[in-house]
């Protein structure tokens, strides 16, 4: 609880890689691109710019980890932005 006695409140700012859009769904399309087992480069760069595009870079090259706090905000939230990018 917080000094209020108010349960501390954990937003997301929309820079941060944390912050899913309303659009943002695993069914949603994230590329044109379909990948059929052929010509994978063209297909995983187009995957690395949308990524870029969406701030999640980091969570594809590990230096951004999941918090060892496994029952805070935080960690429920990386583990909602991983799932989407998984």
């Amino acid at each position: 609880m917080g000094r209020n006695g108010k349960k501390p409140s954990f937003a997301v700012d929309s820079q941060s890689p944390h912050f899913l859009h309303p659009l943002d769904s695993p069914g949603a399309i994230t590329t044109m691109i379909k990948f059929d087992g052929k010509k994978y480069d063209p297909w995983e760069q187009a995957v690395q710019i949308l990524r870029i595009a969406k701030n999640m870079r980091g969570f594809i090259d590990g230096t951004i980890t999941e918090p060892t706090d496994k029952s805070s905000v935080e960690a429920n939230t990386w583990i909602m932005v991983n799932s989407m990018i998984t």
